[in-house]
């Protein structure tokens, strides 16, 4: 059964350990910015999605500072896309989640519910996220579907350009924080362990 599993997920770590090295590895850093050379990223992480089974729903990355990128299998996002005024069409191409650090802010509607559920910035547990407080509600705590830019915790959907693979139109947007997350802890806690996209 082990024989079988490291089968199966062997070209998944590869394409994990090739993300791993390249920001160990100074590959996509930019010495004269001193950050992430998010583009480079960007476009990688766009071939592996074109390249990978359809099996693998999702590719990403997450860091310290709550920066999030992650591609999409096309067609996965077609519901939260529909509600857009993109075309059909437009809708089943690969698309993008990102956020830009903690501070990343959009316009989309959400709920309470949505911004203190788990992996949120407003979700409470103390236990599991010791730095990390709960952040108050930029809706006061309404229950209902709060219009307003999300000041902050914001998980952007974009639409991958189908050249570059570079953030084209924006159709969506979630309270999201990776460090609340269990695969975030998971693979802080064991360097050596790579998490990647899911098996359907």
């Amino acid at each position: 059964m082990s024989t079988l599993l490291d089968e199966v997920l062997r070209v998944p770590v590869t394409h994990s350990t090739l993300i791993q090295d390249g920001v160990e590895s100074g590959m996509f850093y930019n010495h004269s910015t001193e950050s992430i050379d998010i583009i480079d990223l960007h476009q990688l992480m766009f071939a592996q999605m074109r390249t990978l089974s359809p099996n693998y729903y999702h590719v990403w990355v997450g860091f310290e500072d709550a920066s999030f990128l992650g591609y999409y299998q096309s067609g996965i996002n077609t519901d939260l896309c529909s509600e857009s005024a993109m075309s059909e069409d437009e809708c089943e191409y690969y698309s993008i989640s990102m956020q830009q650090g903690e501070g990343h802010a959009c316009d989309y509607a959400y709920t309470h519910a949505q911004w203190t559920s788990g992996g949120s910035p407003g979700a409470e547990d103390a236990t599991n996220f010791p730095d990390l407080p709960a952040v108050s509600d930029p809706c006061s705590g309404q229950n209902t579907a709060c219009r307003t830019t999300l000041q902050m915790g914001c998980r952007e959907y974009f639409m991958a350009d189908q050249n570059r693979g570079l953030p084209d139109e924006s159709f969506g947007g979630a309270p999201y924080d990776a460090r609340k997350r269990g695969w975030y802890y998971s693979t802080k806690e064991n360097v050596k362990k790579t998490i990647f996209g899911e098996i359907r």
